[in-house]
């Protein structure tokens, strides 16, 4: 009996000994909470970017699922001029938890056959005529404090044509409304 223990305790101690030559692999330990943090984290991304239009609501498959979501993030990370990694990292989260309007950045605003309307950067407007209820130099002023905010936000600039075919074409119109519709004239 104790030679069998002795040569268990050899061969433990061989074991043991040749376990410690060997470099140790590091083991990430995580809590449960920081589990439920992540998952949640996720949840809230994948919220986040379906309401405001970066990801589409349907998605099929995990592989297909997780590309999407880099892709979304990428997206959303552009738009808030953030570093475009694919990842859900802190800054990002920052960005998703802070309070903002809830129109989507991202959606179908296409009214052109499916294309987009500009294919450039630099948006030219035109004031067709104006209205008879405002100065014209008011009109003109507050279109280009109006261009100038989204100028200041976004890669677009905002050039006023004072003749030719724009972007953007104001004209200053009536039109009757019904009843329900809430207007009268």
């Amino acid at each position: 009996m104790r030679c069998c223990a002795l040569v268990v305790c050899l061969l433990l101690g061989i074991g043991v000994q040749n376990g410690w030559s060997r470099p140790v692999k590091s083991v990430l330990v995580t809590s449960p909470g920081n589990i439920v943090k992540k998952v949640a984290d996720v949840e809230l991304a994948q919220s986040y970017l379906k309401k405001f239009g970066y990801m589409a609501t349907e998605q099929h498959g995990d592989f297909r699922s997780k590309v999407s979501i880099a892709k979304s993030l990428k997206m959303m990370q552009r738009q808030m001029g953030l570093k475009e990694t694919g990842e859900l990292d802190k800054l990002t989260l920052e960005a998703m938890k802070r309070p903002r309007c809830g129109v989507p950045d991202v959606a179908n605003y296409n009214v052109y056959g499916g294309e987009p309307k500009w294919d450039h950067n630099d948006i030219t407007y035109r004031i067709l005529n104006y209205s008879p209820d405002m100065d014209s130099n008011v009109t003109d002023d507050v279109f280009a404090r109006a261009f100038r905010v989204w100028s200041d936000v976004t890669p677009l600039t905002f050039t006023r044509l004072f003749q030719g075919e724009a972007d953007i074409m104001i004209s200053f119109e009536t039109v009757k409304h019904l009843p329900e519709m809430g207007f009268l004239s």
